[in-house]
């Protein structure tokens, strides 16, 4: 991504391909500055993205309106952010919402990442870049790992819980782009 303060910026792929994701539930892209992307919502974690910035992650409530209060809150920083990651697809719409009122084009100047690869990714211009999780194999796994916690506190073994990654993949489309220099 870009920081406005160091005029570095990371190569952003072709639009309109998907890239498998690496085998962990969190993506790590490399060290990027603190004013350099920003979070929407609870659950996102993005290893070496927000380095301790407690103003660009905000809480969101996975709708659109959300989407748009918390993009506003983002973009009023001093040094606000060249991208935005959200939470779900409706946030990610709501942001670009808030960029187009503000005149701030996208992806030009921002780019916004949305989360599931909802209908909606593709109903609005730009089309937004989403993470698409395998969402039919989480739940298959979700049943075993329960079923597996259920036999192993039956047996009277100590459980601690389990854990299971799995790939997900990123799909480019037109919310993301280089920022002009």
């Amino acid at each position: 991504m870009f920081d406005r303060n160091k005029n570095k910026q990371a190569a952003v792929p072709d639009r309109q391909e998907t890239r498998p994701s690496p085998p962990t539930a969190s993506a790590s892209p490399g060290p990027a500055s603190s004013r350099s992307e920003a979070m929407i919502g609870p659950s996102i974690v993005i290893k070496g993205t927000v380095s301790g910035d407690e103003d660009l992650v905000i809480q969101g409530r996975f709708a659109y309106r959300s989407g748009t209060e918390v993009a506003n809150r983002l973009l009023d920083l001093e040094n606000g952010p060249t991208a935005i990651l959200a939470s779900n697809d409706d946030m990610a719409a709501g942001a670009i919402a808030a960029a187009h009122h503000r005149n701030i084009e996208v992806p030009e100047d921002l780019t916004i990442c949305g989360f599931d690869d909802t209908m909606l990714a593709t109903a609005i211009e730009p089309e937004i870049t989403t993470i698409r999780q395998p969402i039919a194999e989480m739940a298959h796994v979700a049943v075993e790992l329960l079923e597996k916690t259920i036999r192993t506190v039956r047996s009277g073994q100590d459980c601690r819980g389990f854990r299971q990654t799995m790939d997900f993949e990123v799909v480019l489309r037109d919310s993301h782009a280089p920022p002009r220099k």
